[in-house]
């Protein structure tokens, strides 16, 4: 074995270890950090927001929409595909209609029927 593939070799076992001691440090502060962040919890029962979860991703899909168009200025096709899904699902979106726009209100309204 030359000199070079001793040299490669040891290299490697000495950067494996110091990567191993690296994550391990990581996780370490990692694991203090969240420590820490526990003590701030609240000792209280979690309730969620009142009305139910299309209503609630609804809202949130048409205010994304309003931003998105009257802010933004992005097209209605472009932000209803590629803004705000974190605020309401593909899936959430496709039970109800799509946005109506009013440009000269500024408004967008999305409607949904309670019946199914």
């Amino acid at each position: 074995m030359n000199t070079l593939v001793k040299a490669y070799i040891l290299l490697s076992f000495l950067l494996s270890g110091h990567l191993s001691t690296a994550q391990v440090k990581t996780d370490s502060i990692r694991d203090k950090i969240l420590d820490r962040a526990a003590t701030f919890d609240l000792k209280t029962k979690y309730i969620g927001p009142p009305g139910d979860a299309l209503s609630l991703n609804t809202a949130g899909y048409a205010k994304i929409m309003c931003s998105a168009i009257f802010i933004t200025e992005l097209t209605p096709e472009f932000a209803d595909v590629h803004v705000g899904y974190f605020t309401s699902p593909y899936s959430e979106r496709a039970k109800v209609g799509r946005p109506l726009i009013d440009y000269e209100k500024k408004t967008v309204s999305i409607i949904w029927s309670l019946c199914g």
